[in-house]
C-alpha cells in the first residue's frame, strides 16, 4: 500500500511540474511572469535545501532532483 502511495504522489508531482512548464509558453510567447515566478521558487529551494521527495522518504539517485522538483 505504501509504494501505491509514493507512486501516485510522484506522478501527482510529474503532473504538476508538467502543467507548470506548458503555462512558460502560452499564446505563442513567452510569459515573463511566469519565468520570473519559476526562477524565485528554485532559487528558494535551492538556497534552503526544500526537497518535497526527501521529505515523502523517496530517495533518488539524483542529488538536487528532489530539490528542482520541489
Amino acid at each position: 500500500m505504501e509504494n501505491l502511495i509514493i507512486l501516485i504522489l510522484i506522478s501527482l508531482l510529474a503532473e504538476s511540474v508538467w502543467e507548470t512548464l506548458k503555462m512558460v509558453w502560452q499564446n505563442g510567447k513567452l510569459s515573463i511572469d511566469r519565468i520570473g515566478a519559476l526562477a524565485i521558487a528554485l532559487l528558494i529551494a535551492i538556497g534552503t535545501r526544500l526537497d518535497l521527495l526527501s521529505l515523502l522518504g523517496i530517495e533518488t539517485s539524483i542529488p538536487y532532483l528532489g530539490v528542482v522538483l520541489t
